[in-house]
């Protein structure tokens, strides 16, 4: 699958949540993730819906609310606030969007990295409201995963296929007779995922891969 299409099911997708969640006024989603591979405690915007709203999005994201910091102290991994009509910074950003709320569902990964999901509301809410919309965050991440990280990598399903098979300890030769091809084809396959991940060796490979979602 082309990495636009990619894009297009979890637009898709995305759209189908929000749809879900209008009695409740949340008007946008973002996904905050690693900066990149090398980079795992950065963050950086994977992806916004909808695409009108991707400048807010990216302007959240450069800010320090939440993230690592937030994750490092144990914070909750649910947690929203009420944004003041009146605001400055990134939140006058979101304010002049028609934003007044903010739900983050954190989901930690390996050695410290993570990611935040994030509905934006377009009213003050309530504790039973916020935990209700940070509910169908985390139910929504599951579903919506493969999507966004599989469009900001481009890993083929197949290739995801090769490396949990290595990842359990297979050889090349092994994970090419429980998939049915060549080895040279689970090389070639092991490769393009190195140089997607920036990893040097297969080890690093899985790594990266655990950390980010991938597998």
């Amino acid at each position: 699958m082309h990495a636009d299409d990619r894009h297009s099911v979890a637009d898709e997708m995305i759209q189908e949540w929000l749809e879900s969640l209008r009695a409740l006024d949340v008007r946008a989603l973002a996904v905050l993730g690693p900066a990149s591979a090398d980079d795992l405690l950065g963050r950086s915007l994977w992806t916004a819906h909808p695409r009108s709203f991707r400048r807010a999005a990216e302007t959240f994201a450069a800010c320090d609310a939440y993230g690592a910091g937030w994750r490092a102290a144990r914070s909750p991994a649910l947690a929203w606030q009420n944004l003041p009509d009146e605001s400055s910074g990134w939140r006058e950003t979101l304010v002049d969007q028609g934003i007044r709320a903010i739900v983050r569902s954190d989901i930690a990964m390996p050695l410290g990295a993570g990611f935040e999901c994030l509905a934006f509301v377009g009213s003050h809410l309530g504790r039973a409201s916020a935990f209700e919309v940070g509910w169908a965050l985390a139910n929504a991440w599951p579903t919506l995963k493969d999507e966004v990280i599989a469009s900001r990598f481009g890993v083929t399903p197949r290739m995801r296929d090769v490396l949990r098979l290595l990842a359990e300890g297979l050889t090349a030769e092994e994970a090419a007779q429980r998939l049915g091809v060549k080895e040279r084809t689970v090389g070639y396959h092991l490769n393009v995922v190195m140089e997607k991940l920036n990893a040097r060796n297969r080890a690093a490979a899985i790594l990266r891969a655990c950390i980010l979602g991938i597998l």
